[in-house]
C-alpha cells in the first residue's frame, strides 16, 4: 500500500510520508517498524528546528534507574519546550524502556499547551508492537483515532491502521466502535459502511454501541 503526504497547509505540524510501502520490511509482527524512515519535507524543516540536545536530556532522564523520571523537575521546567517531533524522536530511543517511554507518552500529552501528532501515535504504535504489548497498543489505537482533526487526517490514519491490521494487528470491539464514532463525526458514510462489513466478517460480535452508532450515521 501507498500512503499519500497529506497536505500541507491542513496539517502543518505533521510529518509527510511519501512513497512508503508501509510494511515492505515487515512480514510478521515484532519486526521493528511498522513504516519506514520518516522523512521532513523542505517546508517543514525549515519550521521545525532541531533541538537535539533536549531530546538527548530527556532522554537521559527517563533512563535514569536512580531517579524516577517523574519527580525530575529538571523534565518539568523542560516540558514547555517540548514538541511532537521531540517526542516521537525520544520514542525511538531504544535505551528506554518501553514502560517509561509508554508513561512518558501519557505524561506529556497532559501537559499544557500540548498535542500529539500522528507521527507521535504511529511511533508509540511501532514500539509497542515491536513489544508484542498488544493490550497497550490497542490503547493508543484509540487514542489515535480519536485525536483526528479532519477527514483527511482521518482518511490517513484508517488507510495506516488497516494495514497493522491486515499484518497481525486486528481491530478490537472497542476500536472498531471508536472509528465507527469517528468515522460519522466526518461524515465518512461509505468508510463507516465498510468499517460495519469489516466487523460483520470479523469474529467479533457487534455490540449495542455498533449498532446505534450505525443507525446515527446514517
Amino acid at each position: 500500500m501507498v500512503i499519500k503526504p497529506l497536505n500541507c497547509q491542513c496539517l502543518p505540524n505533521l510529518i509527510h510520508l511519501k512513497n512508503i510501502d508501509l510494511f515492505r520490511q515487515f512480514p510478521h509482527l515484532g519486526s521493528r517498524y511498522f513504516s519506514s524512515k520518516l522523512n521532513l519535507s523542505p517546508a517543514l524543516s525549515e519550521r521545525q528546528p532541531h533541538h537535539p540536545s533536549l531530546v538527548f536530556t530527556i532522554c537521559d532522564i527517563l533512563s535514569n534507574k536512580s531517579l524516577p523520571w517523574q519527580k525530575s523537575s529538571q523534565l518539568k521546567a523542560l516540558s514547555p519546550k517540548i514538541k511532537p517531533h521531540h517526542v516521537a524522536k525520544i520514542i525511538d530511543n531504544y535505551k528506554i524502556s518501553s514502560e517509561s517511554v509508554l508513561q512518558f507518552f501519557y505524561w506529556v500529552s497532559k501537559r499544557q499547551f500540548y498535542k500529539h501528532d500522528v507521527n507521535c501515535y504511529v511511533a508509540m504504535l511501532n514500539r509497542l508492537l515491536f513489544d508484542k504489548s498488544f493490550a497497550p497498543a490497542d490503547h493508543v489505537r484509540i487514542l489515535m483515532i480519536k485525536a483526528c482533526r479532519n477527514e483527511e487526517e482521518m482518511k490517513w490514519v484508517l488507510g495506516f491502521l488497516n494495514e497493522i491490521s491486515k499484518q497481525g494487528f486486528p481491530y478490537s470491539l472497542y476500536s472498531f466502535n471508536t472509528l465507527l464514532i469517528q468515522l460519522g463525526k466526518f461524515d465518512m458514510v461509505e468508510a463507516a459502511q465498510n468499517v460495519y462489513h469489516e466487523i460483520l466478517s470479523s469474529e467479533i460480535v457487534p455490540s449495542l454501541l455498533t449498532f446505534n452508532t450505525m443507525i446515527n450515521i446514517f
